[in-house]
């Protein structure tokens, strides 16, 4: 088990770095396609959907992290 719920392969090659760096990471993800693996076929349409449906929350999230780094 490598201690993940979700995989993002595309900041995979960042982490190992970060990681063999002994820097420290945060990364915040939108899962916008969950059911790839479960369902024969996923479309644009479907993330985009997802995209637009979590987007003021989202972008909420990032505004109260940046907000608590700069405190710091």
């Amino acid at each position: 088990m490598l201690g993940t719920d979700v995989v993002g392969m595309s900041t995979a090659p960042e982490v190992i770095v970060v990681a063999y760096s002994s820097l420290k990471l945060l990364r915040i993800s939108c899962i916008t396609n969950y059911t790839t693996g479960f369902k024969e076929e996923i479309n644009c349409e479907e993330v985009i959907e997802v995209t637009e449906c979590v987007k003021g929350d989202f972008k909420g999230v990032l505004k109260a992290v940046f907000a608590e780094l700069l405190l710091c």
